[in-house]
C-alpha cells in the first residue's frame, strides 16, 4: 500500500463542541446507570459473552461509523455526576466482547427508531428521528438527525433512583415524576431548553428511565438544541422498543495487528442511508472498567478507528489510495476510492509507531458492500 507522512492532521471529524457535548453525555451515563455487583448474566437488548483472549497480533478486521453530524450520537443534556475523570487505573486484562443486538427499529407517529447504533459490553444505543429533521453529510447528502437516543442497559446495571439532570443556563430540568411503559414502571423528567442565542425560546423535552424487562432498564434522552419533545410523544417512544432476533455487528475489515492488552469495548454498524459515516470501533487497552461507562472520545487509552464516505478533508490524499500518517499526532487514515479508514490515538497512549503499524495491519474488505463485512473478534 501507498504510505505518505503529513505533517499536520486535518481537521478531525469531532471538534470541540462534541467534545464539550459528548463530556455532558459521559455524566449523564455515570449518573444514570451504576454497576451493581460483578458483571451478570442475562442481558435482553445486548448478548455479551465474556472470555479471557490475548490480542496481540492475530487475524484482521476494520471500519468504524456514526450516524450524526460530526459524531455518532446525538448531543444529551447533562446530568447530575461529577466531572469524568482524565486519568485511569491501570488496565484490565483483556475480556472479549461479542458485538450483538437484539433490538430492533419502529415507527410511532411521527419518529422511527433505528437501526440500532453503539454497542458495548454494558448497553446498547437506538437512535430515534424525528421526519424531516437532516444533517448534510460530508459527501453531500442529507441524513436524518436524531432526535434522541434510547439507552438499553444489561440486567441489574441500572440504578433508577440516580436518574437525574444538571441546571445550567440552557436548561431547567423538572421534578421527576413516574411514569408507565407497556406496564412497566419509570420516571419522567420535562427539561426546558433555552437558546443559548435568544433567551425568549425555550422547548421542552421529556426525558425517561424505564424497566423496558425484568431487572434491565432503558432511558430515552432527547438531544440538546431546538425543537420540543412532548411528554406523549416519549412515552410512544418508550412503548415500541422491541426484542427481536439477534443480529451481529460487523465491521469492514479485520485486524492484522492490536497491540498487546488492546480490545475492541464498542462497535457501531450504520446503514449507508441513514449516515455517511457507516462504522466506527473504539479500541481500549483492557475492558472499561465500568460497563456503563460511555465509549467515546474521552476516555483515556482510546483508539477510534471511524470509516467514512465523503469529499476528503485534505485535499491533497485525493485519489491517492493507501496509508498515510501524520508527524503532528497518533493519526493515520487509509483512502479507499472515495472511502476513508480513520484511525486516532484520542490520547496519545500508543505512540505514532503503533498506530500506524495498526493501521497497516488492517485488511479492509469493501466498506460500500456491508454483505463482505467481518465479526468483530478482537
Amino acid at each position: 500500500m501507498l504510505k505518505s507522512v503529513q505533517e499536520a492532521a486535518p481537521a478531525p471529524h469531532t471538534t470541540t463542541d462534541d467534545i464539550i457535548a459528548r463530556a455532558r453525555r459521559s455524566r449523564t451515563r455515570r449518573t444514570a446507570a451504576t454497576v451493581a455487583g460483578s458483571a451478570v448474566a442475562g442481558i435482553a437488548a445486548v448478548t455479551v459473552a465474556v472470555s479471557a483472549a490475548a490480542t496481540s497480533g492475530a487475524s484482521s478486521s476494520g471500519f468504524g461509523a456514526a450516524g450524526q453530524p460530526s459524531g455518532s450520537a446525538p448531543a444529551q443534556p447533562a446530568v447530575s455526576a461529577p466531572a469524568p475523570q482524565v486519568s485511569a487505573p491501570a488496565p484490565l486484562p483483556v475480556k472479549r466482547i461479542d458485538f450483538v443486538t437484539t433490538l430492533t427499529g419502529y415507527r410511532t407517529g411521527a419518529y422511527h427508531a433505528g437501526p440500532p447504533g453503539l454497542v458495548t459490553a454494558g448497553f446498547q444505543e437506538l437512535p430515534v428521528y424525528r421526519d424531516g429533521e437532516t444533517w448534510p453529510g460530508d459527501d453531500g447528502v442529507k441524513y436524518p438527525l436524531a432526535t434522541g437516543t434510547i439507552t438499553a442497559y444489561r440486567a441489574k446495571l441500572y440504578k433508577p433512583e440516580s436518574f437525574a439532570f444538571d441546571e445550567s443556563a440552557t436548561q431547567k430540568p423538572g421534578k421527576r415524576y413516574p411514569i408507565t411503559v407497556e406496564g412497566r414502571p419509570g420516571f419522567g423528567i420535562d427539561l426546558t431548553y433555552i437558546s443559548p442565542a435568544d433567551g425568549t425560546k425555550k422547548w421542552v423535552k421529556t426525558a425517561l428511565a424505564w424497566e423496558y424487562a425484568d431487572n434491565a432498564w432503558a432511558t430515552f434522552v432527547p438531544r440538546d438544541g431546538q425543537g420540543a419533545v412532548s411528554r406523549a410523544d416519549a412515552l410512544k417512544i418508550a412503548g415500541g422498543l422491541t426484542l427481536g432476533a439477534k443480529r451481529e455487528v460487523k465491521a469492514p475489515y479485520r485486524f492484522g495487528y492490536l497491540p498487546e492488552g488492546w480490545q475492541v469495548v464498542g462497535a457501531e454498524q450504520t446503514d449507508a442511508d441513514t449516515s455517511n459515516r457507516v462504522s466506527t470501533v473504539y479500541l481500549h487497552q483492557g475492558p472499561m472498567a465500568d460497563p456503563v461507562t460511555r465509549v467515546d472520545e474521552l476516555p483515556p487509552r482510546t483508539i477510534k478507528i471511524e470509516v467514512s464516505k465523503g469529499k476528503l478533508k485534505n485535499a491533497s490524499l485525493a485519489g491517492k489510495d493507501g496509508v498515510h500518517c501524520y508527524t503532528a499526532r497518533a493519526n493515520c487514515v487509509i483512502v479507499r476510492g472515495d472511502h476513508l479508514i480513520d484511525v486516532v490515538d484520542l490520547d496519545g497512549a500508543l505512540g505514532n509507531a503503533q498506530v500506524e503499524q495498526l493501521t497497516r495491519g488492517l485488511q479492509p474488505a469493501d466498506p460500500a458492500a456491508q454483505g463482505t463485512w467481518v465479526k468483530i473478534d478482537k
